[in-house]
């Protein structure tokens, strides 16, 4: 990683008068207060930083060092450049910049479930993890101890307020939406929380960076898992011992091929099968003890709802109509919700598809998110 000590203090400019309507939605001028935001590197994170320094807080940034050891017990970091390009917008926007070590936390509740969930035959979710853990988790530790009163990130999503209670609420953007990531803050520290970029689109955020002359205003998109560079299957491989290889089998039972191994398979999962058939099959689901993956047509297994655990809930009573997402670019599907101590019982209107154990059932009021919870099976469909 580079020295922090050799980045260049850049010139700092004047801030750039936003003039768009939709940039300023009613953004009232609160009182100063001091602010710390998580900062990636990326310019998403970047323009929440520039955004609340216009509006005259006192902001600093904060990059967390993420990592994990590899079989051989050496340390491969993750994002390298981070830190010293997040130190180099604060160095150009004149506030301060810390970093902090994540290392060990990052792999043991990030890594170490990522890898058991895939075991199990599970998709795991690590964002959901990584937020709920680190980036709304030790990151709020650090910044009451660093003496500051919120926690800003770059998030596409914002707060809002269902059944009286103060929830997550869908971004305007809903392309770059990512509330669904964001279900399992735990409610306490909603308040301590800020999400600048609530009100503005991907352009408005390119545009914004570009004019303020932020040195990672081109910066490419980060990519979808960040501790994976290629095939996920790689990257497992190496930490999963006694991987078996096994059968691909029909609803009925009979033998349709020989698959590597499950964790190397993910529910409607349909390429790289090596298996012919007259239309494409999809994984439906695993079985561990016979070591067996069962294929199936499309339209042939689907689930009339599911069962899900590790529940989070931002609301005390659950209001009507729902909606609920399984996987993050998912449509919201209409649903009923049951919920008893920590499990939540969500039945679909209609019947879906490739419903995942280890993803996470988000559920929705209007734009609200009321909570949700980790997948644990599916229910039949009728």
């Amino acid at each position: 990683m580079p020295d922090e000590t050799s980045i260049r203090v850049f010139t700092h400019i004047t801030p750039v008068a936003l003039d768009d309507e939709r940039i300023n939605v009613k953004r009232s001028r609160m009182e100063q207060m001091r602010i710390l935001v998580a900062m990636s590197g990326g310019v998403d994170s970047s323009a929440a930083a520039l955004l609340l320094k216009n509006e005259g807080h006192d902001v600093a940034g904060i990059t967390m060092l993420l990592g994990y050891h590899n079989t051989e017990g050496n340390p491969v970091m993750i994002g390298e450049t981070a830190a010293h390009d997040a130190a180099s917008v604060c160095a150009h926007l004149s506030i301060p910049h810390f970093t902090i070590d994540c290392v060990s936390v990052f792999e043991r509740d990030v890594i170490s479930d990522f890898t058991r969930e895939y075991e199990h035959g599970r998709t795991p979710n690590p964002c959901v993890r990584c937020n709920h853990s680190l980036k709304f988790g030790v990151l709020i530790d650090e910044m009451k101890r660093l003496g500051y009163e919120r926690l800003a990130t770059g998030h596409y999503a914002g707060k809002g307020t269902v059944s009286g209670c103060e929830c997550i609420r869908k971004n305007i953007d809903i392309r770059k939406d990512q509330s669904y990531f964001l279900w399992n803050i735990d409610r306490s520290v909603l308040p301590l929380i800020m999400f600048p970029l609530n009100n503005l689109e991907k352009t408005d955020i390119r545009r914004i960076a570009s004019e303020s002359g932020l040195p990672v205003a081109n910066k490419s998109e980060s990519q979808d898992i960040c501790f994976i560079k290629g095939d996920y299957r790689d990257f497992i491989r190496n930490r999963i011992d006694g991987v078996k290889p096994g059968n691909f089998i029909s609803p009925e039972g009979s033998i349709l091929g020989r698959h590597n191994g499950i964790p190397f398979y993910t529910i409607g999962q349909r390429r790289g099968l090596g298996v012919s058939a007259p239309a494409p099959l999809y994984v439906s689901s695993f079985n561990l003890e016979s070591n067996e993956i069962t294929l199936s047509y499309k339209g042939r297994f689907l689930s009339g709802g599911l069962i899900a655990k590790s529940l989070n809930l931002f609301a005390d009573t659950i209001p009507s109509p729902l909606t609920v997402r399984t996987r993050y670019a998912q449509k919201e599907i209409p649903c009923t919700a049951r919920i008893e101590e920590d499990t939540m019982e969500v039945l679909f209107d209609n019947p879906q598809e490739h419903v995942t154990p280890g993803q996470s059932a988000v559920l929705y009021h209007a734009d609200c998110v009321i909570g949700g919870g980790v997948i644990e099976s599916c229910i039949p469909s009728l």
